[in-house]
């Protein structure tokens, strides 16, 4: 599934300059687009499915006019697009995070993907269903 999620969103940014990461680098440039296990990452669901989450935080410059705004706002709707495209769904942004660097900010997007916790063993991830 993070495959698949990470390729949407490179998809979702080509024609953007954003840098995608899987953890956090060393060095933050803004813009940026950083995926990592949500909290908890798995969890119980519906009807015996499980419910993975990953968070995946926009990071803007604050010194824009804007204060970043509305880079973090077309960025987080791309990342709701992207998501939906490999059946996870968004839930929503929460409150911008404290990032160590005072020229950045950040905003997390929360994404889940449900499914049967016996299709992960499939060698075919498409015979899992996600909604």
């Amino acid at each position: 599934m993070l495959d698949r999620l990470i390729q949407a969103l490179r998809d979702e940014f080509t024609d953007t300059p954003v840098s995608l990461y899987l953890s956090p680098p060393q060095t933050l440039t803004a813009p940026a687009v950083i995926v990592q296990p949500g909290d908890p990452f798995l969890d119980n669901s519906t009807h015996g499915r499980i419910e993975e989450r990953w968070d995946i935080a926009v990071i803007t410059n604050p010194a824009n006019p804007d204060r970043g705004v509305k880079q973090m706002r077309e960025h987080s709707l791309r990342i709701r697009r992207a998501v939906s495209k490999v059946g996870a769904t968004w839930d929503g942004t929460a409150t911008p995070l404290g990032v160590k660097d005072d020229n950045k900010t950040s905003l997390l997007n929360r994404v889940r993907f449900r499914y049967d916790p016996d299709s992960i063993f499939d060698s075919d991830e498409s015979s899992s269903s996600s909604s």
